[in-house]
């Protein structure tokens, strides 16, 4: 969330804007233990102008303005963030203590508190922090020696900012009494090295921020990871967009903005922020106004198979569909027969809310938008008319797809929606 506006597309232009009607305070960003306290002047109110606007993420911007367009008058946005951070950095340390699940994240920040000092865990980060600036002086004007490396600080260090429940202690917690309309929130790059573990540690972030302000029902919205190719062993964005898929199917008054298309394959900030905004201000129009908007991309909701041909049906698909570019070969489909082995799908659009593709014999398994060729930046197969895409999903049927008729696609985004097996031929992979 924390892409500044004069990195991304059309940000300058943006900068050079004067609008009163959007307002902003910055929290600063802060780590340690205890949480130290801000001062009114830290958490001013700003409204957008070319002198004050930089510090300004480009997506809360988009979203403010698409809000404020839509709707009138004044838009406000308390932006907390920190690049790069895990989800956990922003959980209190009593949710991660309460789930056995997430309970080392808790064990991993307790101990360090007992293991050394305020002062010894403070100096590493300072000394680290010196270090750097030392270096990159040298790489700039190599004159004098290098600079002798330190131990860079990680989680555990109260005064990192990716140690567990340290964001939201220093800024999170602070905010507490201020009055909102909800959350919207950009992250999942830092956890997707454990995407089974954020099925269960996301909800507990949103269950303790709503527990924070008082609000059960307070709307959380959220982006979907973008595409990337990400190099890093380990780390699994689909199976962390999946997670992301599941936690808006399972916790109530949620809503997820799907990026997959606004990502880019060699970087991991993609500067085209201004749909995901939309798409997020969308969601809030609906879910938080009660406006009658299209909010939602197109998502599957059964197929259909025979002749060599299996039909894939959507929900949310609005009047129309399209593709991406505008040409009627879909990208981004693979089936697999019984073997379970996914192969590229030729698939086109088949009228408002389906595609029809080539299907091997007996096929039981289909996805979309799940794995690219080269990794995991998949290609965004098809939109709505509004220009929002379906997200990544993936399909298993109980038996294999032959002439069988699925349920209806209602009676299935029901049962999804609740986050229960489709009691019909196929169901979401989970």
């Amino acid at each position: 969330m924390v892409w500044p506006l004069a990195k991304s597309e059309g940000g300058a232009a943006a900068l050079a804007r004067t609008l009163p009607m959007i307002r902003f305070v910055i929290v600063p960003r802060q780590a340690g233990w205890p949480a130290q306290p801000f001062t009114p002047g830290q958490l001013a109110w700003r409204s957008f102008a070319p002198d004050d606007n930089r510090a300004l993420a480009a997506v809360a911007f988009h979203f403010a303005e698409e809000l404020q367009r839509e709707k009138g008058g004044a838009i406000g946005i308390i932006q907390s963030s920190v690049g790069g951070t895990p989800a956990e950095a922003w959980t209190p340390l009593a949710a991660l203590q309460s789930r056995p699940e997430l309970k080392s994240h808790a064990d991993l920040i307790t101990q360090s508190l007992a293991r050394r000092s305020a002062d010894d865990w403070r100096r590493e980060v300072e000394d680290y922090d010196t270090f750097r600036a030392a270096m990159k002086h040298w790489s700039r004007t190599k004159q004098g020696p290098r600079p002798e490396p330190v131990p860079e600080p990680g989680p555990g260090n109260p005064w990192f900012p990716g140690s567990p429940t340290v964001l939201y202690e220093n800024m999170i917690a602070p905010l507490a009494p201020y009055t909102a309309r909800g959350v919207i929130w950009y992250q999942g790059e830092s956890n997707a090295s454990q995407a089974d573990q954020y099925r269960i540690l996301f909800p507990a972030l949103i269950a303790a921020w709503r527990g924070a302000w008082q609000r059960p029902d307070w709307p959380f919205l959220f982006v979907q990871l973008a595409a990337f190719d990400d190099p890093k062993p380990g780390r699994d964005f689909p199976a962390l967009r999946a997670a992301q898929s599941f936690t808006r199917d399972t916790v109530p008054h949620t809503g997820m903005a799907v990026a997959i298309d606004a990502g880019e394959r060699n970087d991991i900030h993609p500067k085209f922020k201004k749909p995901v905004g939309e798409r997020l201000a969308r969601l809030a129009l609906a879910q938080v106004y009660g406006r009658e908007v299209a909010a939602r991309g197109p998502v599957m909701s059964g197929a259909e198979a025979g002749d060599g041909t299996l039909v894939v049906t959507f929900d949310h698909a609005g009047t129309t569909l399209k593709t991406s570019d505008s040409r009627s070969e879909v990208p981004g489909f693979e089936i697999a027969g019984p073997d379970g082995k996914f192969h590229p799908a030729t698939a086109r659009l088949a009228g408002s809310a389906g595609v029809a593709s080539n299907a091997p014999p007996s096929p039981n398994r289909y996805r979309s938008a799940m794995r690219g060729r080269t990794g995991s930046s998949p290609p965004s197969p098809c939109k709505t008319a509004t220009g929002c895409p379906p997200s990544p999903d993936s399909w298993i049927c109980r038996k294999p797809l032959n002439h069988e008729t699925p349920h209806s696609s209602a009676d299935h985004h029901r049962h999804a929606m609740a986050g229960l097996d489709y009691p019909g031929p196929c169901q979401r992979a989970r």
